[in-house]
C-alpha cells in the first residue's frame, strides 16, 4: 500500500500489532457509521492496534475525494485509495468471499487474517474481535 506521500508499505511491517484493514467508500453510509469507532480505536490503542482504511472510490479523482473527506471528517488513521480494486480483490480472493462494503479484515499480531467482518461494526464489536484474534 502507498501512503498519502507515496511511500509504499507492506502489512508485514505491522507484525506484532493487531491490524484492522477496513475497505470502505465515501458514498457508503454504513462505512461512515463505523468510522468514528475506527478513529477511536486508532487514537486510543496506545499503538497496539493499527487501523488502515482502503477506499474503493472510483470517481474521476478518487485521491482528492478521499483526502477531502478525511479532512472534513477528522479521520487521521492511514487511508489509501484502491481505485483499481486490486488490493480488495486480492484479499477477498484469499478469503474466498464476495465483495461488500464495508469489510474489515482483523489481522492478528502474528500477521495472519483472523476474521473478515462484512457490514458495519461498533467499537465494542471491533474490540471483541481484536481480543479474540490474539
Amino acid at each position: 500500500m502507498a501512503d498519502s506521500v507515496g511511500k509504499v508499505h507492506a502489512l508485514a511491517e505491522l507484525k506484532g500489532k493487531s491490524v484492522l484493514l477496513n475497505f470502505w467508500a465515501t458514498w457508503c453510509e454504513n462505512c461512515l457509521e463505523e468510522m468514528p469507532a475506527l478513529q477511536d480505536i486508532q487514537t486510543n490503542s496506545s499503538g497496539t492496534v493499527v487501523v488502515n482504511g482502503v477506499s474503493a472510490d472510483m470517481n474521476a479523482n478518487p485521491f482528492t475525494t478521499v483526502c477531502g473527506f478525511a479532512r472534513a471528517n477528522n479521520i487521521n488513521y492511514q487511508l489509501v485509495v484502491d481505485s483499481m480494486a486490486s488490493l480488495g480483490t486480492s484479499y477477498l480472493f484469499a478469503a474466498n468471499r464476495s465483495r461488500a462494503t464495508p469489510e474489515t479484515f482483523v489481522i492478528g499480531k502474528d500477521g495472519n487474517i483472523k476474521y473478515l467482518l462484512q457490514g458495519a461494526r461498533t467499537k465494542a464489536q471491533f474490540h471483541s474481535f481484536i481480543r479474540n484474534a490474539n
